[in-house]
């Protein structure tokens, strides 16, 4: 095993921040300015606090990726474009696995023209999803060229459920986990990811 500290620095490029929902301008003040001086590469945040962060972050190489719940795609494709419009890089759509497939059927449509030199990450609790899923939701993300795989990981069997997915795993994006501020199961994540998958290691992140 190696201590917490020597995992951290491994770790340390593939960091990003998670900002929680309701937080004051001053909070997020305080929060990225410690991503700038930590030189954080990505930042995910609610809709309401995209503009704010932007303000602070339009200067530096800080993505802001805005997170927003699935719904009628006319709907959540103007929430998204006027996250863009505030200066979001990218937006983190939460998906439930059960209606993954008609999420993709809508935004197959949307896809080149909403999300233009925009990033596509697709969002899922990974409690919902067995190892029988994996390939077709693998087949869902290709369909709509996602770019980010983002895991929810808020589960007991949470070492099982990311072995089955490594041991499926079939997708050329990025691999995103909110871990919060659960440092052992960043470091699950990463040693199965070595012992499985070794040739991901440099496309994953760890929101906390």
């Amino acid at each position: 095993m190696i201590l917490c500290d020597d995992f951290l620095q491994e770790i340390d490029n593939m960091v990003a921040i998670h900002v929680p929902h309701g937080l004051e301008s001053s909070d997020l003040a305080q929060i990225m300015d410690r991503a700038i001086r930590m030189e954080i590469p990505i930042i995910s945040a609610d809709p309401a606090d995209v503009q704010i962060l932007w303000t602070w972050a339009e200067k530096h190489p800080i993505k802001i990726f805005a997170n927003v719940a699935n719904c009628d795609i006319d709907k959540l494709s103007g929430q998204i474009n006027s996250c863009f419009k505030n200066g979001a890089h990218g937006a983190s759509v939460y998906v439930s696995v059960c209606d993954l497939g008609l999420f993709c059927d809508d935004m197959v449509h949307l896809r080149a023209d909403l999300f233009f030199n925009r990033d596509l990450i697709v969002a899922l609790d990974i409690c919902e999803i067995n190892d029988s899923d994996w390939d077709d939701v693998f087949v869902n993300l290709k369909k709509i060229k996602t770019d980010a795989l983002m895991i929810r990981t808020n589960c007991d069997d949470f070492v099982g459920r990311i072995f089955g997915m490594l041991s499926h795993f079939n997708f050329d994006g990025m691999l995103y986990f909110n871990v919060a501020n659960d440092i052992e199961r960043a470091e699950q994540v990463w040693r199965l990811a070595q012992k499985i998958r070794p040739e991901i290691i440099t496309r994953l992140r760890f929101f906390i």
